[in-house]
């Protein structure tokens, strides 16, 4: 069990009722007898519903433990075992939401009332302390914590603990199996996430096999069979091998069905066959055989309009233009991070890679420094808009193009200069650079802060820009296709779903042919 972490934290008593306690330390008498950081997938054995979630740092305030949570439409759920009925029980809750998110919940305990309808407090998180009521584990079964949403998005809740008179831990759930290595972990998240197959506690084994285990062992069998016939198209190497080992799988499940064979540990190691067979056959696409894949490392950008999503000023600082080597499936691969040490801190945009494969183009926004103003998406209104159409907020500044060489030679070079913002840079055949840009000035036709950004080229040097194309709304995400055109993504005004969709358009990189 973790150390508890205290965490004083001051807030005004008049923001919540009476009976929410403001957690002031370990309560008298008490011992810690459960804990889950909700959101770490490694440390919330009693979570039994909820989706985990990080808030980025520019979002809510705190640390990692409380920025974390699991999420419901309706409920987050904690179920605890082993609770004597003659002890008394408190839980300590870490609540948190976003300065945008204004959530109500309740807190109930087999149906009983823990706190009632209350606000969570926004940013910055609150630490409270609620009393179970005794009749709640009385009977002596198990206890079931049920954080439910009256108003707001969802349900949510960062970090609980379970303080007791009886001092003996309450245990919680094991894994639904155990995982060796860091891509075991990984699917063992996975199936967390979306119910996948358990491999204990079978009450009903044969139910169990035929239910869940045989159909998620099928699904990866189709999988495999499914990217076997695509890369046969590709002209993928070495997939006899893989097709040889999925038909061993497919025997060796049939070999436990026909023999009858009840054991979860027989039919883990069919199951984690089933997935090993398709991770390695995964790295036999063709475009894996090369020594390294280069790519972005960054936090996502905290708002969800697509007028936004792709600004510095949405983006918090960290990350950086890194290369991944040891493309092994059954190996960690190593990541160097090239732009560390180079940059100061701040945020990076989608890197691409000279035909030579020598140079890296990419954007880069320099975090803004704290005197500066650190509005968030939240803030956003009449009064402040014209800070946002002019990047005077928000963590980072306006992003730049880069380049630089892939080994740190040449090292790097600005590209572009403010106060526009320019990013996604790619490479074009004759030798320029593509790029998007607002440097025309537009705004979208309903937003007084929302900045309209067009395609441009320039050499590679930076100079003789060119606009190619023109949009009142926003055109994003350039990227090259096959033909030596350039695609990009487009928002016309008329179309609904305004943040899930944009169409497909392209251009010649003379400007000619945009469709």
């Amino acid at each position: 069990m973790r150390k508890a972490v205290l965490c004083f934290i001051w807030l005004l008593p008049a923001a919540y009722p009476a009976w929410a306690e403001l957690f002031a330390g370990p309560p008298e008498g008490y011992a810690l007898v459960a804990e889950d950081d909700c959101g770490n997938p490694d440390f919330m054995s009693h979570v039994i519903r909820g989706k985990e979630y990080v808030f980025p740092p520019g979002v809510v305030s705190g640390s990692l433990e409380d920025r974390d949570i699991i999420f419901d439409d309706e409920y987050c759920v904690l179920r605890y075992e082993g609770l004597n009925p003659a002890a008394e029980y408190k839980v300590e809750v870490v609540y948190v939401t976003e300065a945008t998110g204004r959530r109500e919940q309740s807190l109930e305990a087999n149906g009983l009332v823990v706190h009632d309808t209350m606000s969570l407090p926004a940013v910055q998180p609150g630490r409270f302390l609620f009393v179970i009521p005794r009749q709640a584990y009385a009977a002596g079964g198990p206890l079931e914590l049920r954080f439910i949403r009256k108003s707001g998005a969802n349900a949510v809740v960062s970090y609980v603990r379970i303080w007791s008179t009886d001092p003996r831990p309450l245990s919680g759930k094991p894994p639904l199996w155990e995982a060796r290595g860091f891509v075991e972990k990984d699917w063992l998240r996975q199936d967390r996430l979306r119910g996948g197959p358990r491999f204990f506690g079978w009450d009903d084994p044969a139910r169990e096999v035929r239910e869940s285990v045989v159909p998620a062992i099928d699904e990866q069998i189709g999988r495999g069979r499914r990217i076997l016939a695509d890369f046969e198209l590709l002209g993928a190497r070495g997939l006899d091998d893989s097709a040889h080992e999925l038909s061993q799988v497919a025997r060796a499940r049939d070999r436990l069905l026909s023999e009858g064979n009840l054991s979860p540990e027989e039919w883990l190691k069919v199951y984690l066959a089933a997935r090993w067979a398709v991770r390695r056959l995964v790295f036999k696409h063709p475009a894996l055989e090369c020594d390294s894949i280069l790519f972005v490392r960054r936090h996502h950008p905290n708002v969800m309009h697509q007028c936004a999503r792709r600004l510095g000023s949405f983006t918090p600082p960290g990350g950086g233009i890194c290369i991944l080597t040891n493309l092994r499936p059954d190996a960690p691969p190593k990541v160097t991070c090239i732009t560390e040490g180079r940059f100061p801190s701040g945020t990076f945009s989608r890197p691409d890679l000279s035909f030579d494969g020598k140079r890296v183009v990419f954007g880069f926004a320099p975090e803004r420094q704290a005197e500066g103003p650190r509005l968030t998406y939240g803030d956003i209104s009449e009064r402040t808009a014209e800070l946002y159409a002019t990047h005077a907020v928000g963590p980072c500044h306006e992003f730049q193009i880069w380049e630089m060489g892939v080994n740190g030679d040449p090292p790097p070079r600005q590209l572009t200069h403010g106060p526009a913002e320019n990013t996604d840079p790619i490479y074009l055949p004759d030798g320029r650079i593509a790029f998007m840009s607002h440097r025309h000035g537009g705004l979208v036709q309903c937003g007084d802060w929302a900045l309209a950004y067009c395609i441009y080229t320039m050499r590679p040097d930076g100079s003789d820009v060119r606009k190619l194309t023109r949009s009142k709304d926003g055109e994003w995400d350039p990227f090259l296709l096959d033909d030596g055109t350039i695609g990009f993504t487009r928002w016309e005004y008329v179309m609904k779903f305004w943040s899930p969709i944009q169409m497909l358009w392209s251009v010649r990189p003379d400007g000619t042919n945009p469709s």
